[in-house]
């Protein structure tokens, strides 16, 4: 193919796509170039699929969820239970029920994206929650967060 014969391609696909870019009767308006200002806001974009909304904090959540956390740190307890579960400022804390075993509770912490077991047992398990969480805890119930 010649040189001349490519260029006649080349010059006749731009005058194809400057006439689809016409629109007999319709007129569009073009996004300004450049970065937006404080006067001109971004175009609108409708095309763009729906993004996961995420959460930064670890509330709610779910027994199902900390019950995980729980047999990833002990291991499975057949008939472990968690009941009651209060969430506040990336604190959780659930009533703990196993079958062949005394009933204590769990606190919970949400780090880095993720939940993790804090603390629990029969006394003691708001040690090292900050304050303000463990009156919520308190008036939410739990009356050992002290």
């Amino acid at each position: 193919m010649s040189a001349r014969a490519v260029s006649a391609l080349v010059l006749g696909g731009f005058l194809i796509a400057g006439l689809a870019a016409c629109d007999s009767g319709t007129t569009t308006s073009q996004p300004p170039v450049g970065p937006p200002t404080a006067t001109t806001a971004p175009p609108a974009t409708t095309t763009t699929p729906p993004v996961a909304v995420t959460h930064a904090a670890g509330c709610p959540v779910s027994a199902d969820t900390l019950l995980k956390v729980v047999t990833d740190k002990y291991g499975r307890i057949p008939g472990l239970e968690l009941r009651d579960v209060q969430c506040y400022q990336d604190y959780a804390i659930a009533g703990r029920f196993a079958a062949r075993s005394d009933s204590e509770v769990a606190t919970f912490h949400y780090v880095s994206g993720s939940w993790r077991y804090f603390t629990g047992g029969s006394g003691g398990y708001c040690e090292g929650v900050p304050e303000n969480v463990k009156k919520h805890f308190r008036t939410m119930g739990y009356g050992g967060c002290d």
